[in-house]
């Protein structure tokens, strides 16, 4: 069968139905709602520990900003100035993931001055991208060291202020 499932799996038909719509709202409801998939989805790496990602206050501020750029229909385009550990990079870069994740055909570009830091940020996104269940996200196409893309047409480049090239 093209089911999807393994054949030696002692399914019903019923319960295989049953496990289908379920998959197909949990990525409708991660498509619908950043929160949703963040904070059921969305693991960070932190002091040799995966940890559930739960958001701070600083980043519920943020996404409320991008939420207002979304309604509104216009481009999310962020220059953040922030002081060092408040957690913004750490919630952004669980939201590009969503967003490219999501959302087809979107190009996404995330930077930090220093290249250490740019490395940072990729290293966030990869580490919650890879404990995500095989059946919630599209395929990935490309893995290169400086861009990632994704069968849905999802392109992420990850680039530094520092670098000899412009972004």
């Amino acid at each position: 069968t093209n089911s999807g499932f393994r054949d030696d799996l002692r399914l019903t038909e019923r319960d295989k139905k049953m496990i289908g719509r379920w998959v197909r709202n949990e990525q409708f409801l991660c498509f619908a709602d950043a929160d949703y998939f963040l904070t059921r989805y969305g693991h960070i790496e932190a002091h040799e520990e995966v940890l559930r990602f739960t958001p701070r206050i600083s980043q519920k501020i943020i996404h409320s900003i991008m939420g207002a750029c979304e309604d509104e229909n216009r481009a999310i385009q962020l220059f953040i100035l922030k002081a060092r550990q408040v957690g913004i990079s750490t919630g952004v870069a669980l939201y590009f993931l969503h967003r490219l994740l999501f959302r087809t055909h979107t190009y996404a570009v995330m930077a930090s001055v220093k290249q250490d830091q740019s490395k940072k940020l990729d290293a966030m996104i990869r580490a919650c991208a890879k404990r995500l269940p095989f059946w919630l996200a599209p395929a990935k196409t490309s893995d290169r060291k400086t861009d990632s893309r994704w069968n849905n047409g999802s392109v992420l480049s990850i680039q530094s202020g520092s670098q000899r090239i412009g972004i």
